[in-house]
């Protein structure tokens, strides 16, 4: 709710309780039963909820969200037909890489061991991504920051790089 709750001395958000309680990683790399084994393909996220404080910053705009898409498969629930995380974790269990935005995918697809590419906005809020191109929350991360003066740009040359690389 939205109340006051009487004799609160402290509070936080509950995805930084880790960070708070003194754990800069989780124990193991991955921790969801579904594990990743690789196989197929490129998956893809390029918009998480509407409703997210930050979306507006993390969100990819069309024309980047088309060239993204143009890269692998959407994973969107509405192009895949996952029903929940469960379906979500069966398809990134398949694939050989997962690129994303801040979202839903981009953690699940890393607790899984997934080799991700978290693409960030600029003006990041996560702890969980620091100010590097790895993360320790997450070791199969690979971050790529939007640029303060070119945007989207250097992400995206860095996508071309390493998909040029796998291929």
């Amino acid at each position: 709710g939205t109340g006051a709750v009487p004799g609160v001395d402290f509070w936080t958000y509950f995805g930084s309780l880790p960070l708070r309680m003194g754990h800069a990683a989780p124990p193991a790399p991955t921790y969801l039963p579904v594990a990743w084994r690789g196989g197929c393909g490129v998956g893809v996220a390029v918009a998480g909820s509407p409703v997210h404080n930050n979306d507006a910053n993390r969100s990819l705009p069309t024309d980047w969200a088309e060239d993204l898409l143009a890269m692998g498969r959407n994973l969107s629930t509405g192009e895949t037909g996952a029903t929940d995380f469960q379906d979500t974790a069966e398809i990134i269990a398949g694939l050989d890489l997962v690129i994303s935005v801040d979202t839903s995918i981009a953690h699940l697809a890393l607790s899984m061991g997934a080799p991700t590419l978290v693409l960030l906005p600029r003006l990041g809020l996560d702890w969980r991504w620091n100010n590097s191109r790895r993360s320790l929350w997450y070791p199969a991360a690979e971050l790529l920051r939007q640029d303060a003066v070119e945007g989207w740009r250097p992400c995206f040359a860095a996508l071309e790089a390493r998909l040029a690389a796998m291929a």
